[in-house]
This record gives C-alpha cells, sequence and structure tokens, in this order.
C-alpha cells in the first residue's frame, strides 16, 4: 500500500555529503506516474533540511487504513518551487518493494504518572499518563491544547519505583491520535527518541505495576 497525498513520511537519508543518517519528516504533496512530489523535510528542531539528488532515503509510513507501518527505499529526483515552496521528488516504489514493518509488541499497563511536554520548542504544557508500555504512552491534558498526527514532543516522565527511587525519562514521542475525553484530551502517543536503557526503566516499572494491580 502506497502513502497518499497528505500522508505524513519518515525519511532517513545517509548523504554523500553527511558523516551521519539523518531520520527527517515530511508530508506528500503531489505524486505522477513516477514519483512523490514532498515538502521540504525538516530535522532537529523544526529546522528544514535541503535533499540532494542521488540521495536514497529509507521512506516510512502508518497506513491509516489498517495501522500497519510500511517502508521502502527510494532516491531524490530533483525539485521544484511551487507557491513559493520547494518540493522534492522522492522516486516511487514498485509493489514488490513495500515492506511491512514489523514493530516489537509490548505490554501496556494503567498508570497515572506526571509528564512534563514541550511542543514546537515553545509551548509547555503538563499532562497526566493514562496508560503506558515500552513503546508509547497515553495521556491526559487541557482540551486547549491544539495537536496533530504526527507532531513531535519533547517530554519528561517522572517515574517511581517499588525500592523508592524516582526516574526522570526524557524521550520524544509522535502523536497517534487525539480524542475528547469530557472536558479533557487525551493524546496517544509512541516513542520515536528514547535509549533503550530508558525504555528498560519503563518496561520494569510495567513488570512492577502489573504485580501491583494483581494484588
Amino acid at each position: 500500500m502506497l502513502p497518499t497525498i497528505g500522508q505524513v513520511i519518515t525519511l532517513e537519508v545517509t548523504s554523500e555529503e553527511q558523516d551521519k543518517k539523518q531520520v527527517l519528516k515530511s508530508r506528500i504533496a503531489d505524486e505522477n506516474q513516477e514519483v512523490f512530489w514532498i515538502e521540504a523535510p525538516t530535522g532537529e528542531k523544526g529546522r528544514f533540511v535541503r535533499l540532494v539528488d542521488g540521495d536514497i532515503p529509507v521512506i516510512s509510513y502508518t497506513s491509516s487504513a489498517n495501522g500497519v507501518t510500511y517502508s521502502f527505499k527510494s532516491e531524490v529526483k530533483g525539485n521544484k518551487k511551487e507557491n513559493a515552496a520547494v518540493l522534492f521528488a522522492i522516486k516511487k516504489p514498485a509493489p514488490s518493494e513495500v515492506v511491512s514493518v514489523q514493530r516489537r509488541a509490548f505490554v501496556r499497563v494503567e498508570a497515572s504518572l506526571e509528564v512534563a511536554c514541550l511542543f514546537a520548542g515553545v509551548k509547555k504544557f503538563v499532562a497526566t499518563t493514562v496508560d503506558i508500555s515500552g513503546g508509547g504512552l497515553s495521556m491526559i491534558t487541557e482540551p486547549t491544547i491544539s495537536l496533530q498526527e504526527e507532531d513531535e514532543l519533547e517530554c519528561w516522565l517522572l517515574v517511581p519505583f517499588r525500592n523508592g527511587n524516582i526516574e526522570h525519562i526524557p524521550f520524544i514521542a509522535a502523536v497517534v491520535r487525539t480524542k475528547d475525553v469530557s472536558d479533557r484530551l487525551m493524546v496517544m502517543m509512541r516513542f520515536v527518541e528514547i535509549s533503550e536503557s530508558d525504555r528498560q526503566k519503563i518496561v520494569r516499572y510495567v513488570f512492577e505495576r502489573q504485580i501491583e494491580l494483581r494484588k
């Protein structure tokens, strides 16, 4: 299943001019039989990144129809200006070149934890988790917070353990969807940047929470 116009995509790019891999966000703006035209991708702190002809990005996206994440390897085939915006062409894959991405399954438990969030580098707010797993969490916050699918939040999670230790876990998460709940907003998110050691701390907390809930 190919991405559609308006679809948010992630690009992993290792340019000949770059020494390290970049993880970028973009959106499908248009298409023809040979290429997708995508908006100028953004990288760290929302800065625009210019793609170079010949770059070989790995494209990934999640289908809204079935919730499955797909991936394919592409190639940058040029750019153009349209209404003062720069669009980049990436080669369309053959159907056989699109693969589904297997995601690691994590146990999810109900939990009420404090989360501090920063959106777009300027908007700060606090929230309380509803449930959590090693792959993401759901949280409740004020309805005045405006978030869209794939918006990324910089967060800090306060996690108490049974031995009395308290950990402050930083991560970046992407919004999967939002839902109005009474007079509050529920935000469901997946982790996109978290150290493996911090992920394991969350997995440990989930295990301890499971034991507590069984009592």
